[in-house]
């Protein structure tokens, strides 16, 4: 796939999904902010793509008790979507 395709981290995306799932938070983070090194340069941080993967970051610090984080990843998530989705 070419390095300027954002759907490159797809298969980042999916994994995390996969490792959330099984209750293996601290790989799914790394996964989810792999995802999201990819799609901020190429989407932009307005992107619901982008944002997305925002989201699934707070859900992973929430659940590693690192609320401080997780809460600006929702903060930063919510913001957006509101712009973009209304």
């Amino acid at each position: 796939m070419p390095y300027l395709n954002p759907d490159r981290a797809l298969p980042y995306s999916g994994l995390g999904e996969a490792l959330y799932n099984a209750e293996e938070y601290e790989l799914a983070a790394r996964c989810f902010l792999k995802a999201r090194e990819i799609r901020e340069p190429l989407l932009g941080i307005e992107s619901v793509d982008t944002v997305t993967t925002f989201n699934n970051v707070g859900c992973c610090f929430f659940m590693l008790d690192r609320p401080k984080e997780a809460l600006s990843y929702f903060k930063i998530s919510r913001e957006v979507m509101i712009y973009e989705l209304g």
